[in-house]
Parts: C-alpha cells; structure tokens; sequence
C-alpha cells in the first residue's frame, strides 16, 4: 500500500514549484500564442484535406479545444501537488483544505494570465482562469475518489 504520509516536505513542496515553474516557462514561449498555435494547426489540416476545403472553422474550434485543455489539465495537475502539499496524507476529510488548494489555483491562474499579459503577442482571458479553476476541482475531486477506491480495494 501506497503510504503518503512519509514524504517528506521537501519533495512535497517541490512538486508545485516546479510545475508552476514550468508553467511559467511555457507561457514565456513566444510560439505559443493563440495565433501561433492556430496557425499550425492551420498548416496541419491543410496538408491533410483536399484544396477545396475551408479549414477556418475547424481550426478555431481546434485551437480552442487545444488551447482550453491545456490550461485544463497543467492546473489540474498543479492542484494535485498543492492538495499533497497541504495534507500529506492526501485523505479528504476536511474541505478547508480542497478550498484551499483551488483558492490558490484561482491566484496561480491569473498570475498566469497576467505574466501572459506582459509577454509579447499574448493576452490575458478571464475565460482561461476560469478554466484553471474547473481543472483543478474535477482533477483533484477525481484523484481523491481513486485514492478513496484504492484505499476501500487493498484495505
């Protein structure tokens, strides 16, 4: 059985440094603008469609599906760490610390959208921290009902 209540501190607390570090540093790319990505994915459906097809529409809904899973799942997983970080033994029994954990991943996604704003060809959207925040409740709610299941399979 998985025993999480020995890790120690330091691992725990440097879990969610360095994913918001790499965070971070996938905001900083320049590349990775919301014109850039559309762009590419522009090129891709070309050359995989006849000359007759309009890729417009499935570009920008492509672009957006990307985009928006992206910020889905990298704050999901960052509430994970948060969550292990406050409470080591990853149990739920108290809500203070789930709020907790998306408390600060509602902070940590508009620290996003604000280091995007200083970024050459980036922008911030309120849009995208909202869609931190429901990353972060359905990943952490759904690592917590495994680690639940686990618990009620191998006990």
């Amino acid at each position: 059985m998985i025993s999480f209540e020995k890790t120690p501190l330091y691992f725990r607390l440097i879990l969610p440094v360095l994913w918001y570090g790499f965070i971070f540093f996938l905001t900083e790319l320049p590349f990775a603008s919301g014109n850039n990505t559309k762009d590419a994915i522009g090129e891709i459906i070309i050359k995989v469609t006849d000359q007759d097809f309009n890729p417009y529409i499935l570009t920008e809904w492509l672009n957006l599906i990307f985009r928006s899973s992206a910020h889905f799942f990298m704050f999901g997983i960052q509430a994970i760490f948060v969550y292990f970080l406050l409470k080591s033994d990853f149990n739920f029994n108290r809500k203070i610390f789930w709020l907790v954990s998306v408390g600060a991943i509602a902070v940590l996604g508009g620290l996003d959208e604000f280091h995007q704003s200083l970024v050459p060809e980036r922008r911030p959207r309120f849009i995208d921290v909202c869609i931190d925040i429901s990353g972060a409740v359905t990943l952490l709610y759904s690592a917590l009902c495994l680690k639940y299941r686990y618990i009620q399979t191998f006990s």
